[in-house]
């Protein structure tokens, strides 16, 4: 289980919240892993982490370029490279391969 601690705070509310969502969708594929229904529930999670990580990265950038974060470039470029694990993870799931649920909870 991921467990939200006060140091991953960014001290912005609502990005707070988002991240915070981010952790229940892996801490619900995890509870589905231990139940023995991982699988069951992974085109669920998948699909909602995929919106919500659109939703969520694109407020992050939008208030990371009106602020002028310095490393925004680099920020950026880790979202893009999650989206791409997350389709990659969707891809698999859909081929059928096995293993999936417990790579993504890592």
């Amino acid at each position: 289980m991921l467990d939200w601690k006060p140091e991953y705070s960014v001290g912005v509310a609502k990005i707070d919240t988002q991240h915070r969502k981010l952790f229940d969708y892996v801490n619900e594929l995890e509870q589905a892993m231990r139940k023995g229904q991982g699988r069951a529930v992974l085109d669920k999670i998948l699909a909602n982490l995929s919106a919500y990580t659109g939703e969520h990265f694109a407020t992050e950038e939008e208030l990371m370029r009106r602020t002028g974060y310095p490393a925004y470039a680099q920020h950026k470029a880790a979202h893009e490279t999650f989206v791409k694990r997350v389709r990659e993870f969707e891809q698999s799931h859909k081929a059928g391969e096995v293993g999936v649920t417990v790579e993504l909870v890592s």
